[in-house]
């Protein structure tokens, strides 16, 4: 589209939001804990966190920005996979699961990305 569009002075871009907080987690230790391992910065995005991103690629100071996806994950695609400091994926929360997967030796298994 950016191809077909800028010749006519039209950019074209997009933001991929990772995972965006919208209200309180049930338990924020648990919560903070996951994303300190799983997301470089250490924590999930807030709704301004997008709009500034959005505000940016429409104000003049992205004038020669076009053909771009801004991705706003904190970091986390730069990590070699959604694993926390337990080697366990951040998104089983079932603290009994995340048990038996620590226990039959998740911390041995090789991350690959």
């Amino acid at each position: 589209e950016a191809v077909e569009w800028g010749p006519l002075g039209i950019r074209v871009n997009t933001v991929a939001p990772g995972g965006v907080e919208t209200r309180p987690p049930a338990d924020p230790e648990e919560m903070a804990r996951s994303e300190r391992a799983a997301v470089p910065l250490g924590r999930r995005a807030v709704p301004d966190d997008i709009a500034g991103a959005a505000l940016y690629l429409l104000s003049d100071l992205s004038s020669y920005v076009t053909g771009h996806t801004l991705v706003l994950d904190g970091g986390a695609l730069a990590k070699p996979a959604f694993f926390d400091a337990d080697n366990v994926p951040v998104f089983v929360t079932d603290p009994a699961l995340r048990a038996r997967m620590r226990a039959s030796g998740a911390r041995e298994r090789p991350v690959t990305g």
